[in-house]
């Protein structure tokens, strides 16, 4: 259906070897995930991601319904089992490949050249991967251009340049390689490359300082020290993780 409703200058771009031969940053994002060689296990995914969605739903538009919708960088399924996107995509084939039992269906794609015709979809959203693009602001721009007419956008869970502590434990996972993009992703940094690429609306919030995918004993250490740290708002704003909500303008 969407193949066949994409324009033949999209379905060249679909078909050439820039979506399927990556190189720089990408490349080095899709090796790390097909061959998953983290030093730590995030044996606490569950709480954790559970902690990630419901402040995601706490920055989105009322009304927002996720049944015509895209997920982007879609890993092994596990927000895809709670939201029920129509179909999600992932750069990493041995992600997708794990995904079973949904009814969602799968694409191995690129965010940056996504493989639909135009205003396609709802929603469009994603976790933790604005930080691994590229070009974030090409992103965007391909997000907008699936998007319907006052479609969202929204993104959860991504690593905020604001937190000391996300200098320090990539290197502790033994991925700062794929991790350094947070550098990149601030409230204002992310305005502007929303306006930049014909959003409006934008909502934000930051949260959250607890690390999850260590051991129990680091979790549940730096569990307390958010509950204190969230009730500054001055302290907030260093918080490790940031989400945010767009509509496509017209």
């Amino acid at each position: 259906m969407f193949w066949e409703g994409c324009k033949k200058d999209n379905r060249r771009r679909i078909l050439s070897d820039k979506l399927f031969i990556m190189g720089g940053q990408k490349d080095t994002q899709k090796e790390w995930y097909n061959d998953n060689r983290a030093r730590c296990s995030l044996g606490l995914k569950d709480l954790n991601n559970e902690v990630h969605l419901a402040r995601f739903r706490s920055v989105l538009p009322d009304g927002v319904r996720f049944g015509d919708s895209l997920e982007v960088g879609c890993g092994d399924g596990w927000y895809s089992a709670q939201l029920r996107p129509r179909i999600g995509v992932d750069i990493s084939f041995n992600s997708v490949k794990r995904f079973e039992g949904l009814r969602t269906r799968l694409l191995v794609a690129d965010v940056e050249s996504l493989p639909f015709a135009d205003n396609s979809f709802d929603v469009v959203y994603g976790f933790s991967i604005l930080h691994h693009l590229e070009n974030i602001g090409r992103g965007l721009n391909e997000i907008n251009r699936v998007l319907k007419p006052g479609g969202c956008i929204a993104f959860g869970g991504e690593n905020s340049a604001k937190c000391p502590m996300n200098y320090v434990f990539p290197v502790l996972y033994g991925n700062w390689h794929i991790e350094k993009g947070f550098r990149r992703i601030s409230p204002a940094k992310v305005e502007v490359l929303l306006k930049d690429a014909g959003f409006a609306d934008y909502r934000y919030a930051t949260g959250g300082f607890a690390v999850y995918g260590i051991n129990e004993t680091v979790m549940k250490l730096t569990r307390r020290m958010e509950s204190v740290l969230e009730r500054s708002t001055f302290l907030n704003r260093f918080a490790g993780f940031f989400y945010f909500s767009a509509k496509k303008a017209g």
